[in-house]
């Protein structure tokens, strides 16, 4: 009979399988942690910026390297990926994990202190009372096989996982659906005889602007996609004091949501001259964190679409180009962490890692979810004073953070501001 454990689920959307083997310290049933060193209490200041850079980079990474949808739109939940590789990561072992330290890139954090800083993260992401921010873990485990005790006592404690069995792709569609109010439908496409773990996280954001746009200044207007053609497209317009900041290179904006304002939406609207992939690809983590932090509030008048988005992506050969290669190799990698050898009829790897997104943005506010799975299978055999005017009519970078924690939720490239 497989192991299962139901705790409360925290925010966010992301399916993970996974699966992997170990020595003969394998779990045949209850939850017994006695074995298990007691938790050590560390600085959550410190723990939650290493793994907010960390999750935060490879969003960057993610924002450079994957193609866009139909209208060559990008948009992800960084916080999504992040935590679903994080929990497979807890089951790698030997080259395999070598390689997934590479592409995640914690600096200086072992692997306890990293499922300590991500469980911190997600309690303060949790503490908002002025939007809605859920992120919830799931994992779906063959009966046939159970965890390692290490394995489940880390991935239990840190990251509060519901579980259940898994049987059919209907269960794990519905939990997802649910989760994200109906965004994300139909993320596990099949279930094969040889998959063994599902493991899910659900990111979901509904929040009202700070400063609501009025419907009634919402005209059509022409959105330059490039330097030949448009597309029209409602524009919302605000006159407030918010967050600006601009350079000879860009301008840029915040919005917040909520009456405390600590999740907000940053626009980065390159210069005509720019073109926003030659933008993104020389952006780093320091740039955003250097410019959120030189906005100063500024009057000003702003324009921007009203527009809604869906995007899908695999993160196979994303994560392949960042080094981590073994972990989807049949025969090479090694996820003896998470399940005893012993009880699989072959090696345990990632088939799959699927990214699934939506976006709305209207006068109300935005509302946003993030879907990712990783399937595991076994082996069958310079501040402006004066008031800013900006008009976001062409190609832009946007992120959605936490001011508290410096998480970013979502990010994402748009060239075309249509409606789905």
């Amino acid at each position: 009979m497989k192991k299962c454990f139901l705790i409360i689920p925290i925010l966010g959307l992301f399916l993970l399988f996974s699966a992997c083997g170990t020595d003969d310290n394998s779990v045949t049933g209850g939850n017994s942690t006695s074995d298990n060193p007691p938790t050590t209490k560390i600085d959550t200041s410190v723990l939650v910026n290493d793994a907010n850079q960390a999750s935060n980079h490879l969003g960057f990474q993610a924002l450079q390297r994957l193609e866009g949808n139909d209208e060559d739109n990008i948009f992800v939940s960084p916080l999504s990926i992040w935590l679903a590789v994080s929990m497979a990561y807890n089951g790698a072992n030997g080259d395999t994990k070598d390689e997934m330290t590479n592409a995640l890139q914690p600096e200086n954090i072992d692997l306890q202190t990293l499922n300590e800083h991500n469980g911190t993260m997600m309690d303060q992401l949790n503490q908002h009372d002025d939007v809605e921010l859920n992120i919830l873990n799931s994992i779906w485990l063959d009966p046939e096989f159970t965890f390692l005790e290490d394995f489940e006592h880390q991935v239990t404690e840190s990251y509060n996982p519901e579980l259940g069995p898994l049987t059919t792709k209907e269960p794990m569609n519905e939990w997802v659906s649910e989760k994200t109010n109906g965004k994300i439908t139909d993320l596990i496409e099949k279930v094969d005889d040889d998959h063994v773990a599902f493991l899910l996280n659900a990111t979901y954001f509904n929040g009202n602007w700070k400063y609501p746009f009025d419907e009634n200044n919402t005209q059509d207007g022409l959105f330059h996609l490039d330097e030949s053609s448009t597309t029209e497209v409602p524009f919302m317009s605000l006159d407030e004091e918010l967050p600006y900041w601009e350079t000879d290179e860009f301008q840029s904006v915040a919005l917040p949501y909520g009456e405390e304002g600590n999740i907000q939406m940053e626009i980065f609207l390159p210069n005509e001259n720019i073109e926003l992939q030659e933008f993104v690809n020389k952006l780093t983590l320091e740039d955003w964190q250097n410019w959120r932090e030189s906005m100063q509030e500024t009057v000003g008048s702003l324009k921007m679409p009203k527009f809604s988005l869906e995007y899908e992506s695999e993160l196979q050969d994303f994560f392949q180009v960042l080094g981590m290669e073994k972990a989807f190799e049949e025969k090479e990698a090694d996820f003896t962490n998470m399940i005893d050898p012993a009880q699989l009829r072959g090696n345990l790897y990632i088939s799959k890692i699927m990214h699934k997104t939506f976006l709305e943005v209207d006068v109300r506010g935005t509302e946003a979810a993030g879907a990712t799975s990783v399937e595991m299978k076994e082996e069958s055999a310079v501040v402006s004073p004066a008031p800013f005017d900006m008009e976001i009519n062409r190609p832009f970078l946007l992120t959605i953070s936490d001011k508290e924690t410096d998480s970013i939720l979502f990010m994402g490239m748009i060239h075309e501001p249509t409606s789905t």
